[in-house]
């Protein structure tokens, strides 16, 4: 969401690299190369997300992304 505000602020002449892309194509590769991980996939499941911040915001907006109730646990950090 923030990479097109950036490129306005550095310009054309700065190269960016997003990480969310190289990091799906990487998985997609891999899932690709390993179609066995999919009958160990339970679906339809709860996503339990691991956080050091635990907000009722960052439930809503997961939800929302996930159009379904996620369940999120705060943990520490050591």
């Amino acid at each position: 969401m923030l990479e097109n505000k950036i490129r306005k602020v550095i310009g054309k002449k700065i190269k960016t690299i997003s990480e969310g892309k190289i990091v799906a194509e990487k998985l997609k590769d891999y899932l690709t190369r390993h179609p066995e991980i999919e009958k160990t996939l339970a679906k339809n499941s709860k996503i339990k997300f691991l956080t050091t911040d635990l907000t009722d915001k960052f439930k809503i907006l997961g939800s929302k992304f996930f159009r379904k109730r996620i369940l999120s646990k705060k943990v520490k950090l050591s």
